[in-house]
């Protein structure tokens, strides 16, 4: 049986700064339902603790897409054009398992395509490598994340080659 959530049509855009706190929101509620399991209980809460800083905000309005379901923000992610690095793919959790997640993912990697970046890098969260396999990166390594909050917790880092014939066009359309 689906869920009405998953019978809605999915829009992803380009997020603009009125997006932002709705970015912050859904980052946090994935991060305490998807992390709680893989990190300490004290890592989880200094990560989604305290306000939205405006580095945040200014980090949507230059690199992040929102995605939409009858008008909710219910995902996000980022790509920095200049690096080639994807971030922030977060989803809310009563639209997780829905196929969101690679709609995002895949619409990066268009983006990432036509701007003619050739790969892709990301730092995974150990319960997110999985996923990020399964939509074509590569990485087993664990490392140190630091994140711009001072935080420092362990890692995948992963790169997806987007010059080869072979690499990804992304998922199926929902």
């Amino acid at each position: 049986m689906s869920r009405p959530a998953e019978r809605a049509l999915l829009t992803i855009s380009k997020a603009g700064a009125n997006d932002a706190d709705a970015a912050w929101a859904v980052r946090n509620s994935s991060i305490r339902y998807q992390c709680a399991g893989c990190y300490p209980e004290e890592v989880v809460d200094a990560w989604t603790a305290g306000e939205m800083p405006d580095a945040f905000v200014e980090d949507v309005e230059r690199s992040f897409v929102v995605a939409r379901r009858e008008g909710r923000v219910v995902g996000t992610g980022a790509l920095d054009l200049k690096t080639g690095k994807m971030d922030a793919v977060f989803i809310q959790p009563g639209y997780m398992r829905s196929g969101i997640g690679r709609a995002i993912v895949a619409h990066l990697l268009g983006l990432a395509r036509d701007a003619g970046v050739m790969s892709l890098t990301l730092e995974a969260t150990i319960n997110a490598a999985a996923f990020y396999r399964a939509c074509g990166f590569s990485g087993n390594k664990i490392a140190t994340y630091r994140s711009p909050r001072g935080l420092a917790f362990d890692c995948v880092p992963m790169r997806l080659n987007l010059g080869s014939e072979s690499a990804p066009q992304g998922p199926a359309p929902m």
